[in-house]
């Protein structure tokens, strides 16, 4: 379904550039003087006086959207009809799409492209999303929080990113920093590794964890025990091997995770925040042949 977009979007992009026959507008819906279109009669030259040479596309039906790379900011619509009035909306939809993208392997792997092209430099990430929320002089590392953003650099040019949902961890108070299925051939297990966001000691960790075959159906759910204390900052892990047995048994999930503090207070993650608070390998997700 990918690869059918990105052709359409190339051809529709290719037509519009060799005809120079399009209605070209500015986000606000205000449409491109003719003389910017007679000097610029390409989209290519058109985004590059736009001040923008690194771009996506999105195409609804037959209306294209320019956005800024990396960002929702939109810099040129070209349109299949004279209807600015829809814009907006088309602008809405992309905002709302973007919101998953910030926490996804493409994002990542946009970011990687920039970096291994050396175009993610410190300049590049302020000009696409502004001043850094948090920079580390001892390691060289700035953190965009409202883009789940961590890049360390040498000099001005980026040597390593990672995408992180700071936002669901700050609001859980907790991050998994790791999770690996463990087991044999009648056996399933994990471990995992917890660290802990919250001001308050983790007195113990309940996991609820769901066992199914090759079809989805169900094998078992266990819920596990880890002893604290984990004070805040600090991580802990725990190894629950051959917590259920099973011939068939090939994946495990979180379905959720309790928290009890020292001071009595209890705290429940839900299965829909698991997947945002867990520190994800995106180069082993990238390379993945088969999904879950």
């Amino acid at each position: 379904m990918k690869k059918i977009l990105i052709k359409v979007l190339l051809f529709q992009f290719i037509v519009l550039n060799a005809t120079a026959q399009f209605n070209a507008y500015y986000p606000n819906g205000k449409p491109l003087p003719k003389h910017l279109l007679d000097n610029a009669n390409t989209i290519n030259l058109i985004l590059d006086s736009l001040g923008c040479k690194d771009y996506e596309m999105d195409l609804v039906k037959n209306d294209l959207v320019f956005y800024k790379k990396l960002t929702a900011n939109p810099v040129l619509a070209i349109l299949d009809k004279k209807n600015p009035e829809n814009i907006p909306t088309l602008i809405e939809s992309y905002k709302r799409r973007y919101k998953k993208y910030l926490f996804s392997y493409l994002y990542y792997s946009d970011i990687k492209q920039l970096m291994d092209s050396s175009k993610l430099t410190k300049k590049y990430l302020v000009d696409c999303f502004g001043i850094p929320n948090y920079n580390d002089t001892s390691t060289n590392t700035s953190v965009w929080k409202n883009r789940n953003l961590k890049v360390e650099f040498i000099g001005e040019n980026a040597i390593n990113v990672d995408v992180i949902n700071f936002n669901a961890i700050n609001i859980n108070k907790l991050a998994i920093s790791n999770f690996e299925i463990t087991g044999g051939d009648y056996t399933i297990g994990f471990n995992i590794n917890v660290v802990n966001h919250d001001y308050k000691t983790i007195k113990y960790v309940y996991f609820t964890v769901k066992a199914t075959n090759n079809v989805d159906d169900l094998v078992g759910i266990k819920t596990l025990t880890g002893v604290g204390p984990i004070k805040k900052g600090e991580d802990a892990s725990f190894e629950f091997e051959d917590i259920i047995y099973s011939r068939t048994a090939q994946y495990l999930e979180i379905q959720n995770i309790k928290l009890q503090y020292m001071d009595k207070t209890f705290k429940i993650i839900p299965k829909s925040a698991i997947n945002s608070i867990t520190l994800k390998n995106w180069e082993e997700i990238g390379n993945r042949l088969v999904t879950n």
